[in-house]
């Protein structure tokens, strides 16, 4: 006969909850959306597309998300592991061209201040306008949830249209 050893153990497994956010482009010389490297004439527009994904374990009822368009000489809005703020390496800035379009559940906000601190200071900024003259001098985005909830496991998605400039100085 043999013999066999077994064992059991019950546990819960609490996976972790979250949004992911991520960006994405798709310049005039693309065929598709990239993660980074999209490529654009000088002049040309692009368009970037900005998801929100829900990988929590419940309905998201309260989202605001912050961006911050590209500017040479800029830095990341989210501190590294030790509390920096890494430079971007943007080479160029890039310009808004136009209002970004929104699921209809969130308003749109504008800045044409660039941030020079802690992103939730910028966030909470009193500066913040849903409509501007010059879509040229924004800075930064920032979308609210207005209504409604993001179902686990669904997204919602944002495209701002932009153009890299014929002159960089």
């Amino acid at each position: 006969t043999e013999r066999v050893l077994t064992s059991s153990f019950n546990f819960d497994f609490v996976p972790p909850a979250e949004l992911v956010v991520f960006k994405r482009v798709k310049g005039n010389l693309d065929q598709d959306f990239v993660s980074t490297g999209g490529k654009v004439f000088i002049g040309g527009k692009a368009t970037y597309e900005v998801t929100v994904l829900n990988k929590s374990v419940q309905p998201a009822t309260s989202i605001t998300i912050l961006d911050v368009l590209p500017a040479v000489g800029d830095k990341a809005i989210v501190p590294d592991i030790n509390g920096n703020y890494a430079a971007r390496g943007s080479s160029f800035p890039v310009m808004l061209t136009g209002p970004v379009q929104a699921p209809a559940n969130f308003d749109v906000f504008y800045h044409t201040t660039a941030p020079s601190g802690k992103p939730g200071v910028y966030a909470a900024d009193a500066n913040w306008v849903s409509t501007v003259d010059d879509w040229s001098s924004v800075k930064g985005i920032k979308f609210v949830m207005n209504s409604g909830q993001l179902n686990v496991d669904d997204f919602f998605t944002f495209n701002i249209p932009v153009v890299a400039p014929y002159d960089v100085q």
